[in-house]
Formats: C-alpha cells, sequence, structure tokens
C-alpha cells in the first residue's frame, strides 16, 4: 500500500472500513487473519514512496490491535506538529507533510480498500486536538 487513501466517507477511526461492494457480486469478507498476525508498517510522509524509510512497528494478533496501534501513531505524529494557534487545517497539512503514515500489511484488492487510512483518521483528529491540544 503506498501510503493512505482518502476515502470518500469517514470510517470510525477504531474500526476497519467495511469492504466495497463489487458490480457483479456480494461484499468481499473481511481478510483472514494473516499467518503470525497482522504486520504494521509505517512510512514517513517526508519521505513518501522511499521504503528505505519505512519500518516495522510490531505484529499484532488481532485486527483491532493493529488498527489500534496504528491510531496511536497517527495521534502520536499530530501531538508532534501541533503548534499553539494552528487551526486544524493546518494541522492536517503539516502532519500530511512531516507526519508517520501506519498502514496494516495484508492483502488488498479493487474490491477492497485498506483496512486502516492514517490519513482519513489524522483528518478527522485534528479538530479534536486543536480542541484539546497536548500539554
Amino acid at each position: 500500500m503506498e501510503g493512505a487513501t482518502v476515502s470518500p466517507r469517514m470510517e470510525h477511526p477504531l474500526n476497519p472500513p467495511a469492504t466495497s461492494q463489487p458490480v457483479d457480486g456480494p461484499a468481499s469478507p473481511p481478510p483472514a487473519t494473516p499467518p503470525g498476525g497482522y504486520v504494521v508498517k509505517v512510512d514517513d510522509n517526508f519521505h513518501h514512496g522511499d521504503s528505505d524509510e519505512r519500518y516495522t512497528l510490531g505484529v499484532y494478533p488481532t485486527l483491532d490491535e493493529a488498527v489500534a496501534a496504528c491510531a496511536r501513531v497517527v495521534i502520536r505524529s499530530l501531538h508532534e506538529a501541533y503548534k499553539p494557534g494552528m487551526t486544524a487545517d493546518q494541522l492536517y497539512e503539516a502532519y500530511v507533510d512531516f507526519g508517520e503514515d501506519p498502514w496494516i500489511a495484508v492483502p488488498c484488492g479493487p474490491d477492497q480498500r485498506p483496512i486502516f487510512s492514517a490519513w482519513d483518521f489524522a483528518r478527522q483528529m485534528a479538530p479534536e486536538i486543536i480542541a484539546n491540544p497536548p500539554r
């Protein structure tokens, strides 16, 4: 997966999005738990596309734990990017330019969206962080 994608509708940040409905059949089932668990990888938005800047955060036994780990990375990046007086849009842009972009390494095909979109989650969390700034 190359970076996070912006989906047309917001999902709850700690729940995986539903799979899309293909034209010729029912929705795809959620991905089976990969052998060994869900691997969370983290890219650097500043070096987007540079796999040398990627690291593995960890392997999680459940999808919920992997999604929660991704959410923590995004929130940490937003807190690090926060400057007093910023707007939510400015915080989001700072995240997209310099934050960490976590993703879950599972198969993703044309009939299935990524399980976690860091950029969608950052856009959703930016106003909350502006309203309740880190200390």
